[in-house]
């Protein structure tokens, strides 16, 4: 019987320790830290932010370390986003993170691919008050002539706050060659949802996927598309999602070569879909209805392929 006992105790310590070690929790001093094994779940990110509430934390996803940490997220994941020399993947916790600043995608080499992602719409990045920037920009989207180029955004929310800014700002400001904004919810922007802009020549918005996102309650456009100082916002696909109840159009175009599928566009103040100055697209199986203005408004020569319900 007492050879049982001390056999069961043995085991016991023995499932104790793989847990501690496969899992979780080190003690070194009177400091917690996370120790995760080489090749287990969290070493698919880059780094993990996640927050207990007061304090941001970034979490090295090889070491489990705690390698930087602020009471501002922006901060924090800024500095993630500079480590990704070699490109990489940011994952971001559930939680709300505060911004006191926009979160600057893209670095100086305009091929290196990165992605932010999150814990599905309860990781919600927030700007906070009287910040009047936007929530996510691209580095070339205030840089004139640059590309920045495999930049991924999935799954979180993003939350404009616009009731306690006092300027118009993007939600998300995006001059990025080969992108992806895919399960994103976003709300409450000063102006638009998504503004894809192309900034002079040589810059490049254009050949993004912009997939199953939800742009509500934002006081300019839900996405507008817009080349300026001969830069490029053209080939762009928006599929799938759902633009509702903005102050401006549900989607503004004035690049070549849209691909609009499958979207639901309703209750905008102006008109559902503009398209403006373009000769070739597409424009199929979307759902518009109860926008203030047009339903879709062809502004010069457009070819438009298959139907759209109004």
């Amino acid at each position: 019987m007492r050879i049982k006992q001390i056999l069961i105790i043995i085991f016991a310590l023995a499932i104790t320790s793989f847990i501690g070690y496969k899992f979780g929790l080190s003690q070194s001093g009177n400091v917690l830290k996370s120790v995760v094994e080489p090749g287990s779940m969290v070493t698919e990110a880059s780094y993990v932010i996640f927050t207990d509430g007061a304090m941001i934390y970034a979490r090295d996803g090889n070491t489990g370390e705690i390698v930087n940490s602020n009471t501002d997220a922006s901060t924090v994941i800024n500095w993630a986003i500079n480590q990704l020399t070699n490109g990489g993947k940011i994952f971001i916790k559930a939680g709300t993170y505060e911004l006191s600043s926009y979160i600057n995608v893209g670095t100086n080499t305009w091929d290196i691919p990165f992605t932010i992602e999150g814990e599905g719409f309860n990781t919600i990045l927030k700007i906070a008050d009287n910040t009047n920037t936007p929530i996510i920009r691209s580095r070339c989207a205030v840089t004139t002539g640059c590309v920045n180029g495999f930049v991924h955004l999935r799954n979180f929310q993003i939350d404009g706050n616009k009731d306690n800014n006092n300027f118009g700002s993007y939600c998300i400001e995006w001059a990025v060659y080969q992108g992806t904004i895919e399960n994103i919810k976003i709300k409450n922007c000063k102006s638009h949802g998504i503004y894809l802009i192309g900034n002079g020549t040589g810059a490049s918005a254009s050949d993004n996927s912009i997939h199953n996102v939800i742009i509500a309650n934002c006081d300019g456009d839900g996405i507008r598309a817009h080349g300026i100082n001969g830069g490029n916002a053209a080939d762009n696909r928006i599929t799938d999602s759902t633009i509702f109840n903005n102050k401006g159009n549900g989607i503004y175009y004035d690049q070549g070569n849209p691909t609009i599928i499958g979207n639901a566009i309703y209750g905008n103040d102006k008109s559902g879909i503009v398209i403006y100055q373009l000769i070739w697209g597409q424009i199929s199986e979307n759902q518009i209805a109860g926008n203030g203005e047009h339903g879709i408004y062809f502004y010069n020569g457009f070819f438009l392929t298959q139907p759209t319900r109004q």
